[in-house]
């Protein structure tokens, strides 16, 4: 018998077109070519997903429009690589800034553990990433933990504040212009 060779991205291709039986047994005698994901470690796909794999085939983190997403594992794809340290720490700093996380607003933690809800004022732009946790904070405060974002409080603006009373005085000047009007 003539020995040919044949290359990893070659059977992984033939593995992801054959029916589930044929690949039972390709997994079967080739067990180091499909290597099963490990729960918690950041990967990215071929096909541009960046997903923390979790149990059951679900996986949180960004889909192949950047969009931050929960999916079950068969939405991403076969052909995967673990994520370095940077690229998911690049991310996640991406999502937060997207989210709003800047100088000066306040964050509702609403982790398992947390005491509670806390408020904190954001008081510099300092992120860093704990890899080992799959922690992402800013200013020493937690922002993401293990794929849950913490909630921005939303606070009225000056102008917003200020508008109500703005259309209040508006209201009271027409009133005394029309008792002016009736003199």
């Amino acid at each position: 018998m003539k020995k040919v060779e044949v290359t990893t991205e070659l059977i992984k291709e033939v593995h992801n077109q054959v029916s589930t039986d044929l690949k039972q047994r390709i997994e079967k005698e080739l067990p180091d070519l499909f290597n099963k994901l490990e729960v918690g470690k950041w990967y990215k796909s071929s096909g541009g997903c960046l997903f923390n794999y979790q149990k059951n085939d679900n996986v949180y983190g960004f889909f192949i429009d950047g969009k931050w997403t929960f999916k079950n594992w068969e939405w991403i794809g076969n052909n995967v690589i673990l994520a370095t340290e940077e690229e998911v720490k690049t991310a996640l700093i991406n999502e937060a800034v997207k989210r709003g996380f800047e100088l000066g607003k306040k964050v509702k933690w609403n982790f398992e553990g947390s005491e509670g809800y806390k408020c904190s004022n954001i008081t510099k732009d300092d992120f860093e990433y704990f890899v080992n946790k799959n922690k992402l904070e800013l200013s020493y405060d937690i922002i993401f933990d293990n794929g849950k974002w913490a909630t921005l409080i939303t606070e009225p603006t000056e102008k917003e504040l200020l508008g109500d009373k703005i259309k209040d005085l508006e209201k009271n000047l027409e009133e005394v212009k029309s008792l002016y009007d009736k003199l």
